[in-house]
């Protein structure tokens, strides 16, 4: 756990689940059009999590902020229950950039 705002708990995992492409096509594409924003939140959340776990998972605003260090465009902002880290997250709960590296 992350995080803790009253009821609701920030998870994450902690080891690598899958490896899956940002968008299934190679064009520019926003995250809340991307095919990966669509498989974390249908087919993923179907597979990772019993119904219960399903009923529990609240949607969070996720802000689509611009990278800053490959120029590329946030897009629209969206309400997610299962995301990614953006630069903003992984700025705040990974600060080293050795702490957001794969392991072996």
């Amino acid at each position: 756990m992350l995080e803790r705002r009253g009821k609701l708990r920030l998870l994450h995992a902690q080891t690598i689940l899958t490896q899956k492409a940002y968008n299934e096509q190679r064009v520019l594409m926003s995250w809340k059009a991307c095919s990966l924003r669509e498989w974390l939140n249908h087919a993923f959340a179907e597979q990772a999590f019993i119904k219960e776990e399903r009923g529990q998972l609240a949607a969070s605003a996720v802000h689509a902020a611009a990278n800053p260090d490959y120029s590329t465009p946030g897009g629209q902002d969206g309400m997610d229950k299962v995301f990614l880290f953006g630069i903003d997250e992984l700025k705040k709960y990974y600060p080293e950039n050795a702490s957001r590296a794969l392991g072996e």
